[in-house]
């Protein structure tokens, strides 16, 4: 939680004496855990419409209080966090910043470098476009020749590629070992860096051709599918497809579909024809059409009701127009579907059948309800033969003997599904024993109040400080000895962070009745803070007068 002071008090007219006393008092100068206390004891009592706030603030002390703050290595520097500080302060002890001339001068030569290759980078990205004929004057040959066999993507790695080569240089191994010769390698290169002064180049790369194709030894070509900056040097930056792999080729598979005319349309298309230009079915081998192409179709044949393969007549004769016999159409490539996309189909088809089977009468409902509950038993793995003969079954089917016996005497499996429905079960199952005698597992409940393993009842700490209250024994609170001193305020609310209020005393009577209570954080842990003086009923709303799982309530035992 942040210091959000303009959202959650910027209603109130004393706005900036608010911000002004918390940073003050509680953000910047104080270093002692009593006097945070106390000064948000003070705050809380001064702007009592900010007390809630405050409170609720005061949770996350430990992030932007200083005394919490100031307990980690933070070299004074203020932070959201702890260990935001630390980063902070190592940050700046170690000198991120350039403190001499040479240092100014490293940086901007760095940012300069860093701009250039941005730039670069942009070049490259607006200039390789595939197909773009007003960029083709200024790539490489190379690039022009793979955008037209390649994707966009590809060819602008493949440049990229390139232009790394060049800071490479390769030199012809002579003669080979036993081990290449064995598999079969025809020639190899030894592919270096550069040497620049001043730099530790890496250690070369070795190119090798086998059967006509380059691979390099840091395989980067055969993970990526494309030729690297070694094999690109090795090749003088030209362009060579047998060293991409096909999958990243731009073109699709295509296959021919033949053109059927039905009978019933040859008529009117004849006479089509011949308004265009006399051509007609008899004069299609004059135009070097096979009449085979069309296909016939017999006269009893319905026309497809879909249309896949009968054209209209000015579709036909627009194609016989243009001597065009067969038709490509590009093959989608159907996606294999995810267990997630079955899921859903399965569910629509059953939602639908549902739908269906319930409006209809009770005998179609317990045969689907029977064939259901019979599919959802028997069905396999890696098979189906069982599940067929449930369907043949159900719908009336006669199968052969040796069908019959071949799947329920062989390749009967065991059935999937072996529990019901729900997530399984991970407590341990009891026998009628342990059921009929209340065997307990032995395991105690964790207390609410100092974390331990027994009943809230059995609490020792808690019990040492007095008796809590109840929601049956909450006029006790009544009876608390009354305390012969000042009441010197009055805190609004009770501190966010209290579990346990001890109640020490009283002071007054009747409406005006106020008791001092020690705030006791959880673990029964006193907190560093000098004690509160509440009223009745504060007390009753926070503790919701002993009917509270969250606030309790202690009073001296008797």
């Amino acid at each position: 939680m942040t210091i959000d002071f303009p959202k959650n008090l910027g209603h109130l007219p004393e706005y900036e004496a608010v911000k002004s006393f918390v940073y003050d008092k509680l953000v910047h100068n104080t270093t002692s855990k009593v006097d945070f206390e106390i000064y948000l004891a003070q705050a809380c009592r001064d702007w009592p419409r900010a007390a809630t706030y405050l409170q609720e603030l005061a949770m996350e002390k430990h992030r932007w209080g200083a005394p919490w703050r100031l307990e980690h290595f933070t070299l004074g520097y203020e932070a959201s966090s702890p260990v935001e500080g630390s980063f902070s302060s190592f940050k700046r002890a170690l000198g991120d910043e350039p403190k001499s001339f040479a240092g100014v001068v490293q940086e901007h030569v760095k940012k300069d470098i860093e701009k250039t290759q941005m730039e670069r980078r942009r070049l490259v990205n607006a200039s390789i476009r595939a197909h773009d004929s007003t960029l083709k004057s200024a790539r490489s040959d190379a690039a022009n020749q793979c955008a037209q066999v390649f994707s966009e993507d590809t060819t602008e790695k493949f440049e990229l590629a390139n232009q790394d080569a060049q800071d490479y240089v390769c030199v012809e191994i002579g003669t080979l070992s036993e081990e290449q010769i064995q598999r079969g390698v025809s020639r190899a290169h030894s592919v270096s860096r550069r040497v620049h002064v001043g730099t530790n180049p890496p250690p070369p790369r070795i190119v090798e051709e086998i059967n006509g194709i380059k691979y390099c030894s840091c395989l980067k070509d055969k993970n990526g599918g494309r030729p690297d900056k070694h094999i690109q040097c090795v090749l003088g930056g030209a362009f060579v497809k047998e060293q991409f792999n096909p999958h990243w080729k731009v073109a699709t598979d295509v296959e021919e579909a033949e053109v059927v005319i039905h009978p019933s349309l040859e008529n009117a298309m004849e006479e089509y024809m011949d308004e265009k230009g006399g051509v007609n079915i008899d004069t299609m081998s004059s135009m070097g059409i096979d009449e085979e192409v069309f296909g016939t179709i017999n006269d009893d044949d319905d026309i497809p009701n879909d249309g896949v393969g009968v054209f209209a007549v000015p579709l036909a004769a627009a194609t016989m127009e243009a001597t065009v016999s067969t038709v490509r159409r590009a093959v989608p490539r159907k996606k294999k579907m995810d267990s997630t996309q079955k899921y859903r189909a399965l569910l629509q088809e059953s939602q639908h059948l549902a739908n269906i089977v319930s409006q209809e009468n009770e005998e179609v409902y317990n045969k689907t309800m029977t064939l259901l509950k019979y599919i959802k038993t028997n069905i396999q793995n890696s098979s189906g033969e069982e599940l067929t003969m449930a369907a043949a079954d159900y719908l009336g089917v006669k199968r052969s003997a040796a069908e019959i016996s071949n799947v329920f005497d062989d390749k009967i499996l065991a059935p999937v599904q072996k529990r019901s429905s729900g997530a399984t079960s991970t407590k341990r199952k009891k026998n009628c024993v342990e059921k009929s005698v209340g065997v307990s597992s032995g395991k105690a409940t964790c207390c609410r109040l100092c974390g331990f393993n027994h009943r809230i009842n059995k609490c020792d700490a808690t019990n040492k400080l007095g008796e809590r209250l109840t929601k049956s024994t909450w006029r006790m609170i009544d009876v608390v000895p009354e305390l012969d001193e000042r009441v010197p305020h009055c805190d609004p609310v009770v501190p966010k962070d209290a579990l346990l209020l001890q109640i020490v005393g009283s002071k007054g009577s009747g409406e005006s009745k106020m008791y001092k209570a020690n705030v006791i954080l959880f673990g029964v842990i006193p907190k560093e803070a000098p004690p509160s003086w509440l009223s009745r009923k504060t007390i009753d709303d926070w503790a919701r007068m002993g009917d509270s799982s969250a606030h309790y309530v202690l009073i001296p035992h008797k």
